[in-house]
Formats: structure tokens, C-alpha cells, sequence
């Protein structure tokens, strides 16, 4: 996949508030298959190696594009490096509106305990070296012509060539260099690949539920998975 370097003069050209009609054309367009689009954002960067718990989403939907793109506007606009505008915006972007519950269901199983800290809040601030954030399709993807965020129903990562590429060859090289860190998949869709990729059970929350706004059975859900998942925490203690 290409590299921030080849996108800068397009993103500092961009407006300082970025919509989806400035974005969401040929000038980001990575490729499509059938109804699906997926586009490059500035999202990534390296592996956090020391990173002792690992979250995964499915792909960032647009809340969690645009605000990479106005971060990352700002720092090269400011002649800031590549590298630098990457670190900034997995800072700050990362998960953006989702970080409350997230870790409302993390301190619930016990994580925050097993790090050592107070509360997994911290993994987003002070305690940022714990953790890794991914997504199992790295840039996002959108739906048809309106450009619907992709939430992993209909056409599934696997059956896809143009989602599962994106797996292989940015989700899989992170998992393989942290074979340590606890593992949590947000979301059915992303369990599934998991799944399928061979993740071992003592090492994933494998019932996580998807923490966005727009799914009203997450705290269900996850109740639900509470006890099993509980039980995967204890025993990395």
C-alpha cells in the first residue's frame, strides 16, 4: 500500500475541515470491488512492539477518517515529518468516540488490573505505550455511491479480495510481531477473521462487542460475553 509520502501535497491542500466529497473521489480511490471502495487515509505507522493489548476494529468509518486526514493536514502544514503526522494522528484519532465505552468494558473484565493501571482510559494518554490499535481492514472502505461506512454485514472480509488483501498484508504482519498481546476483536465481523486467521482462544476476547454509538446491543452483548472473557484476563494473570 502506498505511502504517506506520495499523498502530502493532496492532504495539505486539503481544507482544514475535511467532508466526505474532498475525500471520497480518484485522488484517494485505492481500488473497488463490486459495491465496495476503499480509500487511502493517513492511518498507521509503526508497530508499537512493547504494546501489551491490541485493538482491533473492523475499518474506520468516516468519524474515524476524517479527523486522521484534519490531523494530519495540520502537522505537515506546520512542516512537520511524515512519521511525526502518523504519530499525531494515532494519538488522537484512534477509536475517536468510541474510547468511553471501550474502556468502560475493558476496566469491567479487568484489564485495566492486569496492565497495572487504573483505568484503561490511561492506554489512550500516559499509558499509550501499552497499546497497539489496528483495524482489520487498515483504510477505510465505503459502500455504494452515497459512500455508506462498511460494517462488515453483506459482503464479508473473507470473501473479498479486496478486504481480505488488506487483512493479509497490514492486519497479519502486526499480529505476528506481538504474539503476546491480548487480543480484542470489536465486532462479529472481526472476530470471525480472527478466527479464521488462527488467533488461539487464551489470547483474544472473542465476544467483544462493536463499541460504536450506531450498535444498541453492545452492553447487551456484552454481559453476555462477560464471564468467558473474564476468564481469558484471569488466567494472563
Amino acid at each position: 500500500m502506498p505511502p504517506l509520502v506520495e499523498y502530502r501535497k493532496r492532504i495539505e491542500r486539503l481544507p482544514a475541515r475535511v467532508e466526505r466529497r474532498h475525500v471520497l473521489r480518484s485522488s484517494f480511490l485505492l481500488d473497488t470491488d463490486g459495491r465496495l471502495a476503499g480509500y487511502y487515509a493517513p492511518i498507521g505507522g509503526a508497530v508499537n512492539r512493547r504494546a501489551r493489548i491490541m485493538l482491533i476494529g473492523i475499518t474506520p468509518g468516516w468519524t474515524q477518517t476524517a479527523k486522521p486526514y484534519e490531523t494530519c493536514r495540520l502537522v505537515l502544514r506546520q512542516g512537520g515529518s511524515e512519521r511525526r503526522a502518523l504519530a499525531e494522528v494515532k494519538a488522537q484519532a484512534s477509536f475517536k468516540g468510541m474510547r468511553p465505552r471501550i474502556c468502560t468494558w475493558l476496566d469491567g473484565l479487568g484489564v485495566a488490573g492486569w496492565l497495572g493501571i487504573e483505568s484503561t482510559e490511561e492506554l489512550f494518554g500516559e499509558s499509550r505505550d501499552l497499546l497497539q490499535t489496528a483495524s482489520l481492514m487498515r483504510f477505510p472502505v465505503f459502500v455504494g455511491e452515497q459512500g455508506r461506512d462498511y460494517s462488515g454485514t453483506g459482503r464479508i472480509p473473507i470473501r473479498s479480495p479486496l478486504l481480505w488483501s488488506m487483512v493479509e498484508s497490514m492486519l497479519v504482519p502486526q499480529l505476528d510481531s506481538l504474539p503476546d498481546a491480548l487480543v480484542v476483536p470489536m465486532g462479529v465481523a472481526v472476530a470471525v477473521a480472527l478466527r479464521e486467521l488462527g488467533i488461539e482462544q487464551w489470547r483474544c476476547l472473542y465476544g467483544f462487542p462493536h463499541p460504536g454509538r450506531a450498535y444498541p446491543f453492545g452492553d447487551h452483548d456484552f454481559e453476555i460475553a462477560r464471564p468467558r472473557m473474564r476468564r481469558v484476563v484471569a488466567r494472563l494473570t
